[in-house]
């Protein structure tokens, strides 16, 4: 039975990213878009990191929905070459993440948000805001490591005068 979710599963996934490529290349001024300078080839990419999580086996499986309609409307005001649409709607994307909209775990919900962080152009987020969020969640696991290599905070304090 396992085999035939995972069949299943699988068959969603492909359908989902067949069915955001065919609406990403048919839609008619993706012309707008690249003559603009907005670039196209980073909201694909989300896209498929967030449905590989609505049709997963995780914990968040599913509930993905709210985020994926956000990335359509994204996807619309990219392809109109609505620069100032696009940051507005990516940085709700960041706040949907952030609050951990629709009941997604804190952990999904951060690695979302570091991946959206690094492939979305910085004309589209508000870098300096979610910059302070994205160190606050990984900034503790890099001192931890640094500890435990002889660095961090503590050599640090060593290393003063």
């Amino acid at each position: 039975m396992r085999s035939r979710d995972t069949y299943n599963t699988i068959v969603l996934y492909i359908m989902g990213m067949a069915v955001c490529s065919i609406l990403f290349v048919l839609h008619p001024t993706v012309t707008s878009a690249t003559t603009t300078g907005l670039g196209l080839d980073w909201l694909p990419q989300l896209t498929d990191h967030v449905l590989r999580v609505q049709y997963g086996n995780g914990p968040d499986a599913g509930k993905m929905e709210p985020y994926v309609k956000q990335l359509m409307t994204v996807r619309t005001a990219l392809l109109d070459g609505k620069g100032a649409e696009v940051y507005k709607g990516m940085n709700q994307f960041m706040d949907m993440l952030e609050t951990t909209n629709n009941g997604i775990s804190k952990s999904t919900a951060d690695k979302l948000f570091d991946y959206a962080f690094e492939v979305t152009p910085a004309k589209f987020i508000e870098k300096k805001r979610y910059l302070a969020y994205y160190n606050k969640t990984t900034a503790p696991y890099i001192d931890n490591f640094l500890e435990n290599v002889g660095g961090g905070a503590a050599a640090a304090a060593q290393l003063e005068p």
